[in-house]
């Protein structure tokens, strides 16, 4: 078995890393050879028996050359990511995360989507002897938009990595403020500022929070974004944000798993989520859950958040007020949230992954 393990930032890396950490031990009679580029060799030498490095970039004609010529031995592949190869002929595993590219209006319309992800997304679901899927809204998408038959399909839920657990608030507040120089309370959002994100409606939200009340918290938005960024912080500017709202890249899981602890509550308002791995990643760290009631969002997050619908920006205000006011729906979400996470586990992926592969490999 061979794994294409290339990608290892963002939450797709995190998601590649996991599967291997449990792998190895799970499929004892399985060779596991991982192809990954040269600076990531070390991320994943101790994890499977055999590494090729491939310089081969997401996206492009060379690793549609490279991954067939680098897997040639081996009779299966795992993709962990809709960029197959398109000229593997063995048994393929693939995991789907979502359909932004076909759901989203903005991506849609794109040419790379026209002349890429659609294709490409059409192809795995159709080639692959086995489709992974995080969530069941996800698969239920899958069989709706590209006819992919839900017998092919295994729904295995994201998981909540080890750094992230629950720290006690003042030390995690204290350690934010050292190593990041953030001071004052702030609602936390991760992730990038993609148009199925909807970081405009949490601007608005923070922006008629600061003109009902003195006391608002500022805004932090986490996660590396090139492409759309700008246009948001200028948004932020355009409605008196200015230095209301903090924009950090490049965070480590460490620092990450700080951030979450040391924040009032996480915001996910997306329109589009395949998974949603920053609501179980905050609710582990003991912070509670505003999410919009969208796409997967309402599967992950169960009975354990509070939902708004992503069109309102009034809802979305009332319920960061409501928090901020109520310490018992406060301690509730918390407990909630805690148990919720539980659910998620390393080892429960781990497993359900294993599954996969040998049911794969059997056939």
């Amino acid at each position: 078995m061979v794994i294409d393990a290339r990608w290892l930032r963002t939450g797709i890396g995190r998601y590649t890393l996991s599967l291997l950490h449990g792998l190895r031990e799970r499929l004892k009679n399985v060779s596991l050879t991982c192809i990954t580029q040269p600076q990531h060799l070390d991320l994943v030498s101790g994890l499977c028996e055999r590494v090729i490095t491939c310089d081969a970039g997401i996206y492009g004609i060379k690793e549609q050359l490279a991954l067939p010529w680098l897997a040639r031995a081996a009779s299966a592949l795992y993709a962990p990511h809709y960029n197959i190869p398109v000229m593997w002929r063995r048994q393929l595993l693939v995991t789907i995360h979502d359909l932004n590219h076909l759901l989203d209006t903005t991506y849609r319309g794109s040419w790379k989507s026209r002349l890429y992800a659609k294709p490409l997304l059409s192809m795995a679901a159709r080639n692959a002897d086995v489709i992974i899927t995080p969530s069941e809204y996800t698969k239920a998408m899958l069989s709706e938009h590209l006819n992919a038959e839900p017998a092919r399909i295994s729904v295995i839920p994201g998981c909540v990595a080890p750094c992230f657990q629950k720290k006690e608030k003042k030390e995690a507040r204290s350690n934010v403020a050292l190593k990041l120089g953030i001071n004052r309370p702030y609602l936390l959002f991760v992730g990038n500022c993609a148009p199925n994100k909807n970081v405009p409606l949490l601007l608005e939200s923070m922006a008629q929070l600061r003109s009902r009340r003195d006391d608002a918290p500022l805004g932090v938005l986490a996660g590396s974004d090139c492409q759309w960024r700008p246009q948001m912080q200028e948004y932020a500017r355009s409605l008196g944000l200015q230095d209301e709202a903090v924009w950090l890249d490049k965070i480590t899981d460490v620092h990450l798993a700080e951030l979450y602890s040391a924040a009032l509550m996480t915001i996910v308002p997306s329109f589009e989520e395949g998974f949603g791995l920053p609501v179980i990643e905050s609710m582990a760290c003991g912070t509670p859950v505003i999410c919009s009631q969208a796409a997967s969002l309402p599967e992950v997050a169960g009975d354990a958040a509070l939902l708004f619908s992503p069109y309102s920006c009034e809802q979305l205000t009332d319920n960061i007020e409501h928090l901020m006011d109520s310490t018992s729906t406060l301690e509730k979400l918390i407990a909630a949230g805690l148990a919720r996470a539980s659910l998620f586990s390393q080892q429960k992926f781990s497993e359900r992954q294993a599954s996969a592969i040998l049911e794969l490999i059997s056939n």
